[in-house]
């Protein structure tokens, strides 16, 4: 018989890329209402809103697959007799 085990740590780590997807699209949000240019860092220092719409739904989908697969993980048999 198999039991359900949760992933604690996968969990967490789904549940932060939730905050961060959902961050990105605020911001996306925003600067779209603005018609305006999302300020970052690094070599693009500016990103559209059409890109920030694109990253965050990616990075909701894989934070709701990481929370999913985290809850719903079958725990295998041990193999220690």
């Amino acid at each position: 018989m198999q039991k359900m085990k949760r992933d604690f740590g996968e969990i967490v780590c789904g549940a932060t890329m939730l905050l961060l997807g959902l961050g990105v699209l605020w911001e996306a949000r925003v600067a779209d209402l603005r018609h305006s240019f999302i300020p970052g860092t690094g070599k693009a220092p500016w990103m559209s809103p059409l890109q920030g719409y694109v990253g965050g739904v990616l990075c909701l989908t894989v934070a709701l697959f990481l929370i999913v697969h985290g809850f719903c993980r079958k725990k295998k048999p041990s193999q220690d007799t």
